[in-house]
């Protein structure tokens, strides 16, 4: 959860403290040439729901000043269906941006567990 909070603001999603809806903010990945995500193409992605519902978890989680702060109704499904659009904005908006493929960087030795 907190590395999708992390990928979205770095192409200019973000869900502000105590918000619960997703925003359009500055990319924090401007200086690297990632591109601003457009939230109104964003929203239109089936799994748009799912990543609102992650972002507003990974907040809570980082936040938390009671105990019941960390629960969340963030399921597997949710979660993996979160991280896939992560992953196709990852590749659109920070690395073909950039005239790169996320592949390629996948690929590399190591870079799995």
């Amino acid at each position: 959860m907190l590395m999708a909070r992390f990928f979205c603001w770095e192409i200019g999603l973000n869900v502000p403290k105590g918000g619960y809806h997703i925003v359009s903010c500055t990319p924090r990945g401007q200086s690297y040439g990632a591109a601003h995500a457009d939230l109104s193409i964003v929203r239109q992605d089936s799994r748009f729901d799912q990543l609102q519902k992650v972002l507003i978890a990974a907040n809570r989680a980082v936040a938390h000043i009671n105990p019941t702060d960390v629960d969340h109704s963030v399921d597997a499904d949710v979660l993996i269906s979160a991280i896939d659009l992560v992953e196709s904005l990852i590749q659109t908006h920070i690395y073909a941006a950039n005239g790169l493929k996320l592949v390629d960087a996948m690929d590399r030795p190591n870079n799995r567990m």
